[in-house]
Formats: C-alpha cells, sequence, structure tokens
C-alpha cells in the first residue's frame, strides 16, 4: 500500500527502513525511536527523541514511536538484547493503524 511507497522513496524499502531503526536502537541511552513524515518534503525519517519535551522535530508528523526506555524491555530482554526487542515489536505492528496515519496526516 502507501506505506510500502513511502518506504521505498524514503529509505530504498522496508528491509533498508528496518535496518535503520536496528540501527538507532543501538544508540546508547533512553528515549524513544520515531517515525516521522516531514510536513514539507512528505519524506519519512526515523529519529531519535530523547526527552519528548524537547526533541521531537518541527514540522512532521509522527506515525509510530517505539519506546526503548528500560521499563519498556528490560524485564524481558537482557540488556544485551534490545536490538531484539525492536525486532519483536516490529513483527507485532500494526500496519493497517500506522498506514491509516499515514493518510490522516497523524
Amino acid at each position: 500500500g502507501a506505506l510500502a511507497v513511502e518506504f521505498k522513496r524514503s529509505f530504498g524499502g522496508y528491509g533498508q527502513w528496518r535496518s535503520d531503526v536496528r540501527e538507532l536502537a543501538s544508540v546508547r541511552g533512553i528515549g524513544w525511536i520515531a517515525l516521522v513524515r516531514s510536513a514539507i518534503t512528505g519524506r519519512l525519517h526515523n529519529v531519535w527523541i530523547d526527552l519528548h519535551q524537547v526533541a521531537v522535530p518541527a514540522m512532521t508528523d509522527i506515525l509510530l514511536l517505539i519506546d526503548l526506555w528500560e521499563h519498556a524491555w528490560l524485564l524481558d530482554y537482557a540488556p544485551k538484547d534490545r536490538g531484539r526487542f525492536v525486532s519483536d515489536v516490529i513483527e507485532q505492528l500494526n500496519w493497517a493503524v500506522i498506514e491509516a496515519r499515514l493518510g490522516d496526516g497523524a
């Protein structure tokens, strides 16, 4: 659908998007990974957000957030397995909801 088209246009495809998310998951620290759409270009970007009140990119619509604060994953995954947690979350995403956000202008 439209989300697949945007992944292709913005990242080169779904696999490249997923690789980019995994790379962001390797960043040290706490925060969120956000899939956002630029209100200016319409392109999708993955961004790291440390503190939600100071780091949400301006002029973007948030389509997806992955929580990487320890409370979200540390009880179920070892500290070295944050990347596996992210992969597991991606496998459980409801793509229809995310694609609807793309069409709604989030």
